[in-house]
């Protein structure tokens, strides 16, 4: 959301990206595969971003940020070469795929991942997995630091409403 540094939910969102990516990567790793995870990011790929920086991903992909199949298909191939595994981060919402429309003609979601997948296997012929934990991370418990933002946000509405100063929301600045 434009205008505030973080929105309710979004350190939930990663970190239950992170817990499921650190899961999926142990088989990864065991199994000598590659893998993909695709993660909520309609237009933004903040929540893909975060993940993959904590789960030291080898790839990310990002909205903001289009890039080649192949780029990345050759990037797995060197990183499996020297480990025998690699882990690749994708948005939903990357503009390369464009996937499958709706009745209005917008993209349906969800997919990416699996198609990704597909492609780094076919390129590459390393076995590839995707997963796509998009309602497991939306039904997670809300971390310690969302519920005290969802509360700060209320208190901060409650006193503009208060105050009769309407028109304006509510925002998180970081500070720096």
């Amino acid at each position: 959301m434009y205008g505030t540094d973080y929105t309710i939910g979004f350190d939930t969102a990663v970190n239950e990206a992170i817990r499921v990516t650190e899961s999926f990567k142990t088989t990864l790793i065991s199994h000598e595969r590659v893998g993909v995870v695709e993660v909520m990011g309609r237009e933004a790929g903040w929540i893909a971003l975060f993940t993959g920086l904590a789960t030291m991903a080898d790839f990310v992909l990002i909205p903001e940020k289009p890039v080649d199949w192949n780029v990345v298909a050759n990037r797995v191939r060197e990183i499996y070469r020297d480990r025998r595994w690699a882990l690749v981060i994708v948005s939903e919402g990357i503009k390369e795929y464009g996937g499958p429309k709706d009745e209005f003609g917008h993209s349906r979601l969800g997919g990416v991942g699996n198609e990704l997948a597909q492609y780094i296997e076919k390129v590459t012929g390393f076995e590839t997995r995707a997963v796509i934990p998009g309602h497991i991370i939306r039904g997670a418990s809300p971390t310690a630091f969302d519920r005290v933002l969802a509360v700060r946000f209320a208190t901060e509405a409650f006193n503009a409403i208060e105050e009769g100063d309407f028109g304006k929301m509510t925002a998180y600045r970081v500070v720096t």
